[in-house]
């Protein structure tokens, strides 16, 4: 059998189902008809009909040469042992043939013949003998249905409601792409002009249509919007072998009746809210998805991350969240006379360096994340950042620390080390205060 695509795989099903025909009978139906189910199994069943009569030339060329080759014959005889006239074996013949069909017989025809109980030609026992099958005796019996039909009338209902579904998929699709067809192309420029303006004349702005058009139905969006409207959402409806699901959801099984009642709402062109995840109102743009397999999850959408984050970092003892949050603002510090300093808070931190000897500016960052500028002298040492930093948070008084510099990494533990003969300091700096 050729390579033939998901879509053709599900008509060549239908026509097989709804026609009993061979897998590659069905097959060159569908290739001549231009893969039409309905056409190819209208096409099928007028071909049966075809192949069953048997022309009446031939019959009575048949019976004229019985006496002559009663030895070789093999058609109907009588009690007697002769062979039947030809006038008994063609009204035997024309009343056993079926009733020829007329017209194209469409899906929806086949599956109503096939339920007719009225209909009592040979052709249909024909083909309801491949749907039922019965055994017993005169007393007894036993009826076996043929299991390729699934649950009877509950199957029937099934397959009804989907083809509705498909049907009206396929018909919206062909609107929206004659709508697409029928749509002006958009202008390849957009924009505002000017017209340039001189000798008196000023210059004037030409107002683009498009642009006005869409500022116009963007305003008319969103009064809709402040109005109560709901903006469409989109639903994938994915039919299976055995059910359907919505979306990545799980399997809704047609052997359940209680689904049969969201078919039949989706067909009837309304939207199940609790299937759907939709209010009341809402407007949804549902797709049709068919699968030639039985339901298999398909992989959820990735959604962006959500939720908290920590920061990571040394703990501050002591330290409570509104005071972290104090320290993290950056104050600035005015130096002022080598006089005691005092705990920071809100206010000013002295800085004890002589303000007429050559000074550099360090920038102090505390564990909190708060950062203080200060200023020392070139002959002051790296002790006099550890009694800064300490003067400006009182908690670093119960736990060690010490003073590191970065771009090289380094941690200062000299605190005899004079500012202007290290490389870190002597053009001022950063000091970072780390937990030892």
């Amino acid at each position: 059998m050729a390579d033939i695509n998901e879509d053709q795989q599900i008509k060549l099903a239908r026509v097989m189902e709804s026609t009993g025909a061979p897998a590659d009978v069905a097959l060159q139906m569908l290739e001549a008809s231009n893969w039409d189910p309905e056409t190819a199994a209208g096409q099928y069943f007028a071909d049966v009909a075809s192949d069953s009569e048997i022309p009446a030339d031939s019959s009575a060329a048949a019976s004229s040469s019985a006496p002559a080759l009663s030895g070789g014959y093999t058609g109907p005889r009588t009690l007697g042992g002769t062979p039947v006239p030809a006038s008994q074996s063609r009204a035997a013949t024309n009343s056993s043939k079926p009733p020829r069909r007329t017209g194209v017989a469409t899906l929806s025809s086949v599956g109503r013949d096939d339920n007719d109980d009225d209909d009592d030609s040979e052709g249909e026992d024909e083909r309801r003998k491949r749907r039922n099958l019965f055994a017993g005796g005169e007393k007894s019996g036993l009826a076996v249905q043929d299991p390729a039909r699934g649950g009877g009338d509950h199957r029937d209902e099934t397959n009804r409601l989907l083809d509705g579904i498909r049907r009206q998929a396929m018909a919206q699709g062909r609107r929206m792409n004659e709508e697409a067809a029928r749509a002006p192309p958009p202008p390849r420029f957009t924009g505002n002009s000017y017209t340039l303006g001189g000798d008196g004349v000023e210059s004037r702005m030409h107002v683009d249509p498009n642009t006005q058009a869409a500022s116009t139905a963007a305003s008319a969006a969103a009064t809709a919007a402040s109005a109560g409207h709901q903006e469409i959402v989109k639903r994938e409806i994915h039919l299976w072998r055995d059910g359907f699901s919505i979306g990545a959801g799980p399997l809704y099984s047609f052997a359940d009746p209680a689904n049969q009642a969201i078919l039949r709402m989706i067909n009837n062109g309304q939207a199940p809210l609790e299937v759907l995840n939709i209010s009341a109102g809402q407007p949804v743009d549902v797709a049709i998805i068919s699968h030639n397999e039985n339901w298999r999850q398909l992989p959820r959408p990735r959604v962006a991350f959500e939720g908290e984050g920590q920061r990571l970092g040394a703990p501050v003892p002591g330290a409570s969240s509104t005071a972290a949050t104090e320290h993290t603002s950056t104050t600035d510090f005015t130096p002022t006379s080598s006089t005691p300093a005092v705990a920071v808070t809100s206010s000013q931190l002295p800085t004890p360096h002589d303000e007429s000897q050559p000074s550099v500016a360090v920038r102090v960052q505390l564990p909190n994340g708060s950062r203080l500028p200060a200023r020392f002298n070139l002959s002051q040492t790296v002790g006099d950042i550890y009694s800064f930093a300490s003067q400006a948070d009182p908690t670093l008084t119960t736990r060690a620390f010490v003073i590191s510099t970065t771009f090289p990494n380094k941690d200062h533990t000299d605190k005899a080390a004079v500012l202007g003969d290290m490389v870190e300091f002597k053009k001022g700096g950063v000091a970072i205060v780390k937990w030892a």
